[in-house]
């Protein structure tokens, strides 16, 4: 992905979080229309981004230029709301790149108490790690844990919460997540997946409608994100 796709996800990802949904994310892609939602017990309406289940969005510049459009008109409705996020974030790669972002802007522009969970795997010496400075210095809590290890996610979450807004950003322990968030019952969670559950192709852009693998983690982990 690249970074006005990162931008145009973390910008759907603050603006659908503002107004209170589950998001299911990916990514791989621009960021395509938003399905309708449904309820959830416990973890408020749902909705898809970035997944087979929506249009179909192709990563490519007209894609991108579309995606940037509907994001920018996302973010114009959606409304600053006070409040705490927690964001889980992976150990690098695609998922590296939006959770620093998205805790920049949750934190600066939207004024939420933030706090970041990442994955101690990550190469702190690496982008967008070695800008973690940023992320303290406009009020984000950042704490690191090695998401793999039984335990490692509830030692970290302890004087943690209650968050409004939890953006599961990682594939690591995403069910342990959605469990200990549950009790919050947070006014939107946001799950984001990988491109990694699709066959690759030969040549052309990545489409959400394409085939995804047949051991595939991820979509099993987006299904369990929208029923939780």
């Amino acid at each position: 992905m690249g970074r006005s796709g990162q931008h145009a996800v973390t910008a759907a990802l603050t603006a659908a979080a503002v107004a209170g949904a589950v998001l299911v994310a990916s990514t791989a892609f621009a960021t395509p229309p938003l399905t309708s939602g449904f309820g959830a017990p416990s973890l408020g309406a749902t909705a898809t981004l970035g997944t087979s289940a929506t249009s179909g969005a192709a990563w490519g510049s007209s894609a991108t230029e579309a995606a940037g459009s509907r994001t920018a008109m996302l973010a114009v409705l959606a409304m600053a709301a006070a409040g705490a996020a927690l964001i889980v974030q992976n150990k690098g790669g695609g998922h590296g790149e939006l959770g620093y972002h998205l805790a920049l802007k949750l934190a600066k522009d939207k004024g939420l108490k933030v706090t970041m969970i990442n994955d101690s795997a990550a190469k702190k010496t690496k982008p967008p790690f070695d800008s973690y400075a940023d992320l303290e210095a406009a009020g984000v809590e950042v704490k690191w844990a090695a998401l793999a290890e039984e335990g490692a996610l509830a030692s970290a979450m302890e004087g943690v919460g209650p968050c409004d807004y939890v953006f599961d950003n990682q594939n690591v322990c995403t069910k342990d997540v959605q469990k200990a968030v549950a009790v919050w019952s947070p006014k939107a969670y946001a799950y984001v997946s990988s491109g990694g559950m699709y066959k690759p192709v030969k040549a052309g852009p990545l489409l959400e409608t394409g085939d995804v693998k047949e051991d595939n983690e991820q979509l099993s982990l987006e299904k369990s994100a929208a029923d939780a």
